[in-house]
């Protein structure tokens, strides 16, 4: 008892004489609280903990600020060539879609959602193969990504990779479980599997 009670001794003067020594307040000053990514990072998991709770009120706003910070690539020029590619494809231009798509995965080949955008816009191009390799690419980025999920799940159903299908649907509802379209996809799949009918 003796010895513990003479190293904690020690050890509190040693603290002690750390934090008395000259420059130590300015240590004290230098170690930031949060950075603004921290609190960022922590923001995203808060959310995406909200959004995989199947009883979860607020999901739509937890899923939309989700999807929000995934599209910020930490670079003006990167978003505005992302957002001009989603307007391409939502007037139905895939190809412009994907010029615009390249550049991005050029500028910022590790931001996960340029891949998955320009998968999708792949895909509206009926080019099916580069579709599933930029899939790929977005989800070794961003594991969670339910949304790069869903699309992975109905391109192989699509071509009749059910099982594999089936697993990458599941996926996507444990990270967003809210998903209805996705639910009634896995079903019918689960269905056509349950009947023999692949």
């Amino acid at each position: 008892m003796k010895s513990l009670r003479g190293n904690r001794k020690s050890f509190v003067a040693f603290v002690w004489l750390a934090l008395a020594l000259p420059g130590a307040p300015a240590l004290a000053e230098s170690a930031p609280a949060h950075s603004a990514e921290d609190e960022a990072s922590m923001a995203l998991e808060a959310d995406l903990a909200r959004l995989a709770d199947p009883d979860a009120r607020d999901w739509q706003g937890a899923e939309a600020r989700v999807l929000a910070a995934w599209s910020r690539s930490g670079s003006a020029a990167v978003d505005a060539l992302l957002e001009r590619a989603e307007r391409h494809l939502g007037a139905d231009d895939a190809q412009a879609a994907i010029l615009d798509l390249t550049v991005v995965t050029e500028l910022a080949p590790d931001f996960a959602e340029g891949w998955n955008q320009r998968a999708i816009a792949y895909f509206a191009a009926g080019q099916v193969g580069p579709s599933l390799r930029d899939l790929g690419h977005a989800l070794r980025l961003n594991p969670r990504n339910f949304v790069a999920l869903a699309g992975l799940g109905s391109i192989l159903a699509d071509t009749d990779r059910l099982d594999e299908a089936m697993a990458a649907l599941r996926a996507s509802l444990a990270i967003n479980p809210h998903q209805e379209a996705v639910e009634r996809t896995l079903r019918a799949l689960e269905r056509r599997v349950g009947q023999g009918t692949i």
